[in-house]
């Protein structure tokens, strides 16, 4: 049995965190541990997390800290990974119907790839706006971790064309990570980078990796939440970009060195 764990940090989420947990739809996929991060909420979000421990049992595991951010809830959930692949959710996100069945199966027919890439839905309200990711729409695609690093960094045309490619990429939802490509590894402090998620995808991957792409299994991107950090104004944003940039420039050195 191929099993996976995901990672959710949870932050005043009260509102969306059942319909999350829902959607991964434990009692068809067994071979899924849920492992809530309450990251300091001041809401009823901590009650909701031990209630669904209490149906699910050893299904769900649930941290909880004082509020220290995104990054840090998701380190302390990387402290306690047991299965063989990790992937990342926020509470206020969903899944498709399917969406970890029919992962793991393309996963065991591609004979483990060290990341799976999903393509995923912008939810507003009632509306979903489906996002690809690529242009080949109805079968898998294989990567290397040097394409998929070279679209990070906007080396081909066609990010040069559409920049947004990168932004798509960059999240680490929507992402099912081998362990043994993320065993010690950490996300920056979003205060300190632009894109703790890019950034994250960047120090992990190896120009030889194997990289899975899925197509019609579709993460679904809420956006809808006020409370997001993406939807929040940051003061420091034009610094934290600038120490991105720089932190991504040193990792390119120590890549092409490989």
């Amino acid at each position: 049995m191929l099993n996976i764990d995901i990672i959710i940090p949870v932050y005043n989420a009260e509102e969306y965190l059942e319909r999350c947990i829902n959607s991964i739809d434990i009692d068809t996929n067994r071979n899924v541990t849920v492992i809530l991060v309450n990251d300091g909420s001041t809401d009823n979000s901590l009650m909701l997390c031990k209630r669904m421990k209490k149906k699910y049992k050893k299904n769900i595991k649930v941290i909880n800290q004082e509020n220290k951010g995104v990054s840090d809830a998701r380190n302390a959930g990387l402290e306690y990974v047991s299965g063989d692949y990790i992937t990342f959710m926020d509470p206020d996100d969903a899944y498709d119907i399917g969406y970890i069945k029919k992962c793991v199966q393309k996963i065991k027919k591609f004979n483990n790839p060290d990341l799976v890439i999903t393509p995923y839905k912008r939810v507003y309200g009632e509306k979903k706006i489906v996002n690809d990711l690529y242009d080949i729409t109805n079968e898998e695609i294989i990567l290397s971790g040097d394409d998929l690093l070279k679209t990070m960094y906007g080396m081909n045309i066609s990010e040069v064309v559409n920049p947004a490619i990168m932004n798509d990429l960059s999240p680490v939802w929507g992402k099912f990570y081998k362990k043994s490509l993320i065993l010690g590894k950490k996300f920056a402090d979003i205060k300190e980078v632009g894109s703790e998620d890019l950034l994250f995808n960047i120090n992990i991957l190896k120009l030889d990796n194997k990289i899975l792409y899925i197509p019609e299994c579709y993460y679904l991107y809420t956006k809808t939440n006020n409370s997001s950090i993406t939807t929040n104004f940051d003061e420091n944003l034009i610094s934290s970009w600038e120490n991105l940039f720089s932190l991504m420039k040193t990792q390119a050195k120590r890549v092409s060195t490989l």
